[in-house]
Parts: structure tokens; C-alpha cells; sequence
């Protein structure tokens, strides 16, 4: 049964021939009334925790899945810190969103402990280091003092 009919049978009564007359200026508007009703409570209904562990639970997922799926729920909330520092930075906005993403899909596979580092790193402005501007140098020994971990500069890098 398809979302028209489910709908027809549902509010069918309402209407005198059993069913919405285009014609009929009345049938017309109440028509409009249910149906613009019906995308307002769609539009209200709020997700919650819940929802997501209740889909999680239907999923047919083997173990490799689960781990992805794992990754990719305590990574998330890494995209805003990553976002808004590479926004302090100037970059392009036409890219910000683009590359924000790519840094969040290279350590959502890291420990969560080293992530959480490299996102506090981030949120403390204060704690930044100043890049040396001449070219030579390691800069694996310079990061070091980020205090973010090696499995985190390696993946970025």
C-alpha cells in the first residue's frame, strides 16, 4: 500500500463523495489543510538517542561493519573543532566543509584517546605552537610539542 492510499483510507470519511473532488473548492482546501498538516508534524518530529540506538539495532551488520560504524559515531564530533580552526585560518570557505571532512575520515580509525588530544589541541588556542617559517627542519620533531600524537600527524600528513 502506497503513502496516497494509506492517506485516502485514512481521511476518506471526510470528504462527501468518499474521496478529495479537485473540483470542489472546499474538498480542495481541506485537502491542502491535511496534507500541510501532516509535513508540519513530520517536520516537528525530533530524532533522538534512542532513534539511532533502534536503527543501530536493525542493522544487519557483520564486525567489520560494526568497527566502521563504531569509528565513524565517536569521530563525529570531531568536524567542528577541525572545521573551525581550518575557518581561523583563512582557508577558502569553497573548500572548508571539503577539507574539514577529509581530516575527520583520515583519524576516524585512531584511537579515541589520540583523537580527543588532537581536538583539544585545537580548542586551545592558547596551547598553539608558532611554526618555524624557515623551510628546513623536522617537522614531525616540531609537532611533537603539539602534544598530539605521531598516529594522528602521520595519518593528516
Amino acid at each position: 500500500m502506497d503513502i496516497l492510499d494509506k492517506f485516502l483510507k485514512q481521511y476518506s470519511y471526510r470528504f462527501s463523495k468518499g474521496y478529495p473532488d479537485m473540483n470542489n473548492p472546499k474538498d480542495k482546501e481541506m485537502l491542502f489543510e491535511m496534507v500541510n498538516s501532516l509535513i508540519e508534524q513530520e517536520e516537528e518530529k525530533k530524532l533522538t538517542k534512542n532513534d539511532l540506538i533502534s536503527l543501530i539495532k536493525n542493522l544487519d551488520l557483520d564486525d567489520k561493519q560494526i568497527v566502521k560504524l563504531y569509528n565513524r559515531t565517536k569521530n563525529f564530533s570531531s568536524y567542528r573543532p577541525i572545521k573551525t580552526t581550518l575557518d581561523r585560518k583563512k582557508y577558502n570557505p569553497l573548500i572548508l566543509k571539503k577539507f574539514s571532512k577529509e581530516i575527520q575520515d583520515l583519524i576516524e580509525d585512531l584511537p579515541k584517546n589520540e583523537v580527543d588530544d588532537f581536538i583539544n589541541y585545537l580548542n586551545n588556542i592558547e596551547k598553539k605552537i608558532n611554526f618555524p617559517t624557515n623551510k628546513t627542519g623536522n617537522l614531525f620533531k616540531t609537532l611533537s610539542a603539539t602534544g598530539v600524537h605521531d598516529s594522528v600527524v602521520n595519518k593528516i600528513i
